[in-house]
């Protein structure tokens, strides 16, 4: 069981994670449909960069890795809710509701990142197209 520092994980908590995660999914439906489109786009992307690499389609692949890009913003998304809804302990008696702003910073930098591999990959093309 947990030691009160937070370094030992069991089964148990590994399973209460996993209850707590599937319960906070069928109580909150935007939840729900917001995990369903991950799914649904993590497949596109990984069909698409599978297509773009059977055809050896660098258009495609870089489409899936822009895809990803944004699909790790939404993921950053969905785990702030998970930890969000975690009740409060001894160590964080104050809940988790500080860490949506730190997931919110971190999804930001991923959109950045994401704009900015398009600048230059635009860029690029741009240049070694004349």
């Amino acid at each position: 069981d947990d030691d009160h520092h937070g370094t030992a994980v069991t089964t148990r908590s590994y399973g209460a994670a996993f209850r707590h995660f599937v319960r906070l999914l069928l109580d909150d439906r935007a939840l729900l449909r917001l995990s369903v489109y991950m799914l649904v786009m993590v497949a596109y992307v990984a069909v698409e960069f599978g297509f773009g690499v059977y055809y050896a389609s660098l258009a495609l692949q870089a489409d899936a890795w822009h895809t990803c890009f944004t699909c790790s913003a939404t993921i950053i998304r969905l785990c702030s809710r998970f930890v969000i809804a975690l009740t409060p302990g001894w160590q964080y008696s104050y809940g988790y509701a500080r860490v949506e702003i730190l997931f919110g910073f971190v999804s930001g930098l991923s959109g950045i990142l994401a704009s900015l591999s398009l600048i230059f990959e635009s860029l690029e093309t741009f240049v070694t197209a004349a």
